[in-house]
């Protein structure tokens, strides 16, 4: 059986990959007539895939007018039996959620690993919920103890029309475990001030280092 087809967009996770296209290609070409295969709500959880578990661990830390100054993010990705969407779910999942708020100082690890469960795949968000989730508890955690409203915190800090999002990231295969995918990232969306140097210690008046998501 051959099937030729366009780009048709709007995946959404359920068209990226097979899972039962094959042994339902296989049954008809066998039976010579159509063939559905429907899951049972067991074989739902253990023959399809799931979304990726991330532990994340953030640390930030902000000046007292509220003035983000660093961002420090480590984030472990469980891609499951096999890596069908990790390395491009971590990516997306630390890259995009990290850089909606400025801060001078950045950086992220990042980690894609294999464990025995069931392969992650993609799932709308491409893991976009998990570090987002984290990202902004951490931020409604800082403006409380800065005493500052959640929002006008976001306000002050998030990126707005002219300033370019960039990201310097390092991709390696790390030595002790070859079947672990690994990024170092420093992205960033401020620029300081002409004639401003960006200090290697920024002071804080406030800091969160919790935060931690599932699937």
């Amino acid at each position: 059986m051959r099937v030729v087809a366009g780009r048709v967009g709007g995946g959404f996770g359920g068209k990226q990959e097979m899972l039962t296209e094959d042994i339902v290609t296989l049954a008809a070409l066998r039976l010579r007539r159509p063939v559905k295969l429907e899951y049972t709500r067991a074989e739902q959880f253990h023959g399809a895939t799931t979304r990726h578990p991330f532990t994340i661990r953030i640390k930030a830390g902000a000046r007292r007018d509220g003035t983000l100054t660093a961002v420090r993010m480590r984030v472990v990705a469980d891609t499951g039996a096999y890596g069908n969407h990790g390395p491009a779910v971590m990516f997306h999942s630390v890259g995009e959620s990290f850089a909606v708020y400025r801060a001078p100082h950045k950086k992220v690890d990042a980690y894609s690993v294999y464990t025995n469960a069931v392969p992650a795949g993609a799932f709308r968000g491409y893991g976009l919920g998990q570090v987002t989730f984290a990202v902004e508890s951490v931020m409604d955690e800082l403006a409380r103890r800065l005493d500052m409203d959640p929002l006008a915190f976001r306000e002050k800090n998030v990126i707005g029309p002219g300033r370019a999002c960039t990201a310097r990231s390092a991709r390696r295969r790390t030595s002790t475990s070859p079947r672990t995918d690994s990024t170092s990232a420093s992205p960033s969306c401020a620029t300081p001030s002409p004639g401003t140097a960006a200090r290697r210690t920024p002071p804080r008046a406030g800091s969160s280092d919790r935060a931690r998501a599932w699937r």
